[in-house]
């Protein structure tokens, strides 16, 4: 019985079977190891299958074997915590590698598309039809193909890359208009500008995100409506509110919508989006969307200025 009470007495636990009782027989842990009249008639019962079995304890968890008269169990909480530990990473990394796969077979897929075009037109351009249509069309999937690179490369990008530098949002968003001028032309829609915050202090790629907005803005705008960027104070942050007078966006995506490969327009992989919060993200900050008054949508990009 001595020996008992010296054995590893805080992490194994030895019994006695004793007609339909059991009996604590390393004493310094009866007082921890408290058992109920159900407890007790479980071990009877185990004892007699004389096979391996676990038991939950308000102080642990423990791995018991039994001969038929003792029973010897082994508190194990600390490896079925890592166990478990484990396998949280396991799944975590079998999820990051399954949407690695299914963003890869993405970009495949609309890089496939975009050639497919390019070699359409080609051939024609080899039978000797130079018509501007064909050239436009042309340049317009090299684009595409040049746009889906460039989102793909930021949605990989770390916080460790990240280089703050002085940026003047009024000369952004005027760079970023210009960029949709023959869109917002032929759909006539009014632009506005309305920058209370001249300079911040951010990496380079907060150009790439509110060009998505103002795309994605330009994109859902009907012929004749308004689009809207401010940039105003928010405490020690900046918002940027890209607003525009389309059909919004509804109760049941405003959480979703940010999601890669979520598209309402049918075409590409709906990552624009996806990057606009991962640069906020990468900032410091945070996305999310909101009801334009009266109607359309406002998204909202919130980071630091400094």
């Amino acid at each position: 019985m001595e020996t008992l009470n010296k054995f590893n007495s805080e992490k194994v636990i030895f019994m006695r079977v004793i007609d339909d009782d059991i009996e604590i027989l390393n004493s310094p842990i009866k007082e921890r190891f408290t058992l109920g009249i159900e407890e007790r008639e479980y071990f009877v019962r185990k004892s007699r299958s004389k096979e391996f079995f676990n038991f939950y304890h308000p102080s642990g968890v423990y791995r018991c074997i039994s001969d038929g008269k003792y029973i010897v169990c082994m508190e194990i909480t600390d490896m079925v915590e890592e166990n478990e530990d484990n396998r949280k990473l396991v799944r975590q990394m079998s999820e990051s590698y399954e949407n690695i796969l299914h963003f890869s077979d993405l970009v495949i897929h609309d890089v496939k598309n975009y050639v497919l075009i390019l070699e359409g037109f080609l051939d024609l351009v080899k039978e000797g039809d130079m018509s501007a249509e064909n050239i436009e069309a042309m340049e317009k999937a090299i684009s595409m193909i040049r746009e889906l690179v460039n989102k793909t490369s930021i949605l990989m990008r770390d916080s460790s890359k990240i280089k703050k530098e002085r940026i003047h949002l009024g000369d952004v968003i005027s760079d970023v208009f210009s960029r949709f001028k023959i869109e917002i032309k032929e759909k006539k829609i009014e632009i506005v500008k309305k920058c209370k915050v001249k300079e911040i202090m951010a990496d380079a790629i907060i150009q790439e995100a509110i060009h998505n907005l103002v795309s994605n803005a330009v994109e859902h705008t009907p012929t004749g409506g308004k689009v809207t960027v401010e940039c105003v104070p928010s405490g020690s942050n900046v918002k940027i509110i890209v607003r525009d007078t389309g059909p919004g966006v509804p109760d049941e995506l405003k959480d979703v919508i940010f999601e890669r490969f979520r598209t309402s327009s049918g075409m590409g992989m709906g990552l624009g989006l996806a990057v606009a919060r991962h640069v906020a993200e990468l900032l410091g900050g945070r996305i999310w969307v909101e009801d334009n008054e009266p109607r359309g949508a406002a998204f909202v990009i919130e980071i630091p200025k400094k």
